[in-house]
């Protein structure tokens, strides 16, 4: 059983599914005793609960190795870990292998050195991403002196940095009409957390800015003055390039709430309690495995905001499970992990996952996707729900003639229309009933429902291809069939688009 686990960690080709034996011969047949132990920390209590049949193991690449069970009744329970080869006497060269981390503290320079590294590379998808390339370019009114310690004009037109968070339940500190004055103030963030009761992953962030050498932060709750009604309805409408224009974004993945902050930084944060398993196979090979978050759980993925914060964050810098990651166009790299070798880097990553922004064609298929990972996310409020995509829309309204109205593209309206909810749905009901809150909420539209959205509903959607064999269009146009006519709300600050 060992030697097959080697086998894949070792193999340069991707192997789905391999079996590794039934249940007795991996757990009670065998005289070794370190796979057994190895299952056992995999899959607990869902060994004796489950009714294993057989496992399965799958290599990627020369790069890890995910475990599987198969039930009796052909049920299938996927690990949430990973093994990782952490040295191997025969592969002297390793192309990625897992690396055995302190438990409390992240390595002091992995993070300078991952940004250092991305400036040095200087590709120009990091920087912008696909999906920003057509959003307005908006400046925040707004930011925090890192050096100073305060709040000051947004119009610095300085790089900065921006957080994304979850605020979670507990009041806290925020910036209003009354305290921007004395926030301008030098020093008016020291000890922030303390004094002013300003969250811990605020006040942690603000310290991390020194290790990336930047000086600006901004921060939803601190940048935006809360009580300023039309201030703030204009930076809400501009989050979305607000994130775009950021030389990083760093995201709080991690803890229920804002208190939960960036664990795991020396001299600046608590420390964070890593679990990793270390396994030593034949011949001194080691492997080992990290526990892995499912991030659909956490608070953060569960949040209408967040997502097209990260849509549209070109490099992120990601706290989660207790590990710290970046990401950008060149790649991923996690401190867990030795990084690929430089000639890997740029172009092997550079597939954007969100294709819909970097087609040349209304690609409904691609909105569909966006549509049904962000619907069944949660608002404090709920009308906001409309705002919080509008980012997307603005930019697919280049490629998707006519705009959107309510959510649903112009350009296929009529098929729009025919979404289908997958389970339940519940109802969207603005936390002040007006009537311009309940026109971004109809009825007929998914935006008016919290929930999963089935995407087989859309299954006629309209699709742009070529196939070998066949001339490539040229100059490919789209001839809407249907004319259709929607009100226009020109004096209500909520309308539709």
């Amino acid at each position: 059983m060992c030697m097959e686990i080697l086998r894949l960690l070792k193999s340069n080709r991707d192997e789905m599914y391999s079996l590794v034996g039934n249940f007795k011969d991996v757990m009670t047949s065998t005289k070794c005793g370190i796979h057994p132990r190895m299952f056992r920390s995999y899959f607990n209590k869902d060994l004796e609960n489950s009714h294993i049949a057989e496992f399965r193991a799958s290599g990627h690449g020369n790069k890890s190795v995910s475990l599987y069970a198969n039930r009796v009744n052909g049920g299938k329970l996927l690990s949430a870990w990973s093994l990782y080869l952490v040295f191997d006497t025969d592969l002297k060269e390793p192309t990625r292998r897992g690396k055995i981390l302190n438990p409390h503290w992240i390595e002091k320079n992995i993070i300078r050195d991952w940004k250092r590294g991305c400036d040095g590379r200087n590709n120009k998808d990091c920087h912008i991403c696909p999906a920003a390339c057509r959003l307005t370019s908006v400046s925040p009114s707004w930011l925090i002196d890192t050096w100073r310690l305060c709040l000051t004009s947004g119009v610095v037109n300085a790089p900065y940095i921006a957080l994304s968070y979850v605020w979670g339940k507990a009041p806290f500190f925020k910036t209003t009409r009354q305290n921007l004055p004395r926030l301008q103030l030098d020093q008016a963030f020291f000890e922030s957390h303390k004094r002013l009761g300003i969250p811990k992953v605020i006040e942690d962030a603000i310290k991390l800015l020194g290790l990336l050498e930047e000086r600006y932060l901004w921060v939803d709750a601190i940048c935006i003055v809360q009580d300023d009604d039309e201030a703030r309805h204009d930076q809400i409408k501009n989050m979305a390039s607000i994130f775009a224009n950021a030389t990083v974004t760093i995201i709080a993945m991690q803890g229920a709430d804002a208190n939960y902050g960036l664990r795991g930084l020396r001299d600046i944060s608590e420390p964070r309690n890593l679990v990793q398993e270390i396994f030593t196979l034949e011949k001194g090979s080691r492997v080992i495995s990290t526990q892995e978050q499912n991030e659909a759980q956490n608070p953060w993925s569960q949040r209408g905001w967040t997502f097209q914060e990260q849509v549209f964050s070109g490099r992120q810098l990601v706290f989660s499970a207790d590990r710290v990651q970046w990401n950008c166009a060149c790649g991923s790299f996690r401190e867990d992990l030795t990084p690929p070798p430089a000639s890997e880097l740029i172009g092997q990553c550079t597939q954007y996952k969100y294709r819909v922004f970097s087609t040349s064609l209304p690609d409904f298929s691609g909105y569909a996707k966006l549509v049904c990972q962000y619907n069944d996310r949660q608002f404090t409020f709920p009308e906001d729900a409309l705002d919080a995509f509008r980012g997307i829309t603005s930019v697919l309204s280049h490629k998707f003639y006519g705009g959107f109205i309510c959510g649903l593209p112009a350009l296929f309206f009529d098929l729009a229309l025919i979404w289908q909810p997958e389970g339940t749905c519940e109802r969207r009901i603005p936390s002040k009933v007006s009537s311009k809150t309940e026109i971004c909420l109809p009825s007929w539209s998914w935006v008016g429902w919290k929930g999963k959205i089935d995407i087989h509903s859309w299954g006629g959607r309209p699709e742009y291809e070529s196939f070998k064999g066949h001339e490539t269009i040229k100059k490919p146009r789209t001839i809407p069939l249907v004319q259709w006519y929607s009100r226009s709300w020109n004096n209500m600050k909520f309308g539709c688009h």
